[in-house]
């Protein structure tokens, strides 16, 4: 046995129908009024207009719920119950928004200060009409129309994530399983490894030329944190033959405003998303791998082609002297004492 479920379009105002099979009666100014039928029921069987309507078979389609999106995105749901905040909503993080949205893949809360701005446009997934809205609003808007009214909710938090005195800030980082920083700004993720009462958390950026993109994730336990692996990430970049023109210039800078900081970068919509869906998929993966990493990509626009790099994470220390806390790890002591040993005695 099975369920078929079939629909068929009836060429008939709601009104007409009613008064054709009898159930409804005409009245003055084209008024319908509701007829009770009292007796058996061949009683309907005076109106006989009914029997020259025609039906037209129609499609019947459901909804998309959260869960049948992650079923035709291929995630498996025990991994999708969590909450997360997205910490940045600009070009980048607009988009990771989308495509987690899309999936159905946690319940987002989205902290941004900033406004958008008619430029913004050109890389965001707002419209137009969103131009002067907080970024976090519009967002909020975007991703909860990927699914029908009320089936997807987020939060929108129009504030810094370092504001740790706001409530509403200190509320979602206090209920987050997972803090994604997409903010591109070099004091969020060093202030937020600074604090113990915060989520895990995971860096996002693109590099200044669009061709590349990093991943910096803590450890589950957070004994590796952002600002360590940003130190590490440096010195990868410094010692790597793929470091060498990985932080190169933007092309050129376009006045997008009065103000002397209102420069935007050239950059192409679709470099924006090529990154954002490698870094989406790669947080979705290792979120629930407790290993902290260090992940770099880099493009070549021209011909599509992607290379991946996984930098070896190393362990932190830390030592205090004379007033400052020094933070480094085990790659500087193994490089410091390897510089030792090949040139002693005159280790100098």
């Amino acid at each position: 046995e099975r369920l078929d479920r079939r629909g068929y379009a009836i060429g008939k105002c709601l009104a007409r129908l009613g008064e054709e099979t009898g159930a409804l009666t005409l009245g003055a100014k084209n008024r319908c009024f509701y007829t009770p039928l009292i007796g058996a029921a061949d009683d309907y069987g005076k109106a006989k207009e009914w029997r020259s309507i025609q039906l037209d078979p129609v499609s019947i389609t459901v909804d998309v719920s959260k869960e049948r999106a992650r079923k035709l995105s291929a995630i498996e749901p025990a991994t999708c119950n969590f909450k997360g905040v997205l910490a940045g909503v600009g070009a980048l993080g607009g988009m990771l928004a989308e495509i987690w949205s899309n999936e159905a893949w946690g319940e987002w809360v989205f902290i941004d200060s900033d406004t958008l701005k008619p430029h913004n446009v050109i890389r965001h997934v707002a419209k137009n009409e969103h131009i002067g809205r907080y970024k976090v609003e519009a967002v909020k808007k975007a991703v909860e129309m990927n699914f029908p009214f009320g089936h997807y909710s987020a939060t929108a938090v129009p504030d810094s994530v370092t504001s740790f005195d706001s409530k509403e800030v200190a509320h979602a980082l206090d209920s987050a399983e997972l803090l994604v920083d997409a903010t591109t700004t070099l004091e969020a993720p060093r202030d937020l490894s600074r604090r113990n009462n915060i989520p895990r958390s995971v860096s996002v950026f693109l590099t200044p030329s669009g061709n590349g993109s990093v991943l910096l994730m803590e450890s589950g336990d957070r004994t590796t944190r952002l600002s360590s692996l940003e130190a590490q990430y440096y010195r990868a970049v410094i010692e790597s033959s793929w470091g060498s023109d990985h932080l190169k210039e933007n092309l050129s800078g376009m006045w997008v405003g009065a103000g002397c900081r209102d420069v935007s970068a050239v950059l192409s919509y679709d470099a924006v998303q090529l990154h954002a869906a490698i870094l989406a998929r790669q947080v979705r993966l290792l979120k629930d791998d407790s290993c902290s990493r260090i992940r770099v990509w880099t493009s070549d626009l021209a011909n599509g082609s992607v290379d991946f790099y996984d930098i070896p994470v190393m362990a932190p220390a830390c030592a205090e002297s004379g007033g400052w806390i020094v933070n480094y790890d085990s790659g500087i002591q193994e490089k410091l004492g390897r510089m030792r040993r090949e040139h002693t005695p005159a280790e100098t």
